[in-house]
């Protein structure tokens, strides 16, 4: 079954990043850093070119895949830096609250 638009534990969520200049045209970063904060407040930054996590598709465009392992809002941030520039993007996500996962008993019935 597909829920369109919902996130849940252990379930994929794709970020993506459009880096471009002021003409807008694609451009590749000389830095590209994405940082993810769960919703306990842990945070992880990953760096294009170091390691598997931030991936490019096409110039200009990347993008990290992360799997989370908590309900709640998400907040993620890209930064971009090269010659001459900087570019920042920020945004955020919620995942669902499971019976599975989270600690709390899930009541939807009102008193």
């Amino acid at each position: 079954m597909i829920f369109p638009g919902r996130k849940f534990i252990g379930g994929n969520v794709r970020i993506t990043a459009r880096i471009y200049n002021d003409a807008d045209s694609n451009i590749d970063p000389t830095s590209l850093v994405f940082t993810i904060k769960d919703s306990r407040g842990d945070s992880t930054s990953y760096t294009y070119g170091s390691g598997d996590d931030v991936a490019k598709e096409t110039v200009g465009n990347y993008y990290v895949d992360f799997t989370p392992s908590y309900s709640g809002r998400h907040y993620w941030r890209w930064v971009a830096t090269g010659s001459g520039y900087a570019l920042a993007r920020e945004g955020s996500f919620v995942v669902d609250r499971s019976p599975h996962f989270d600690d709390e008993p899930m009541d939807y019935r009102t008193p």
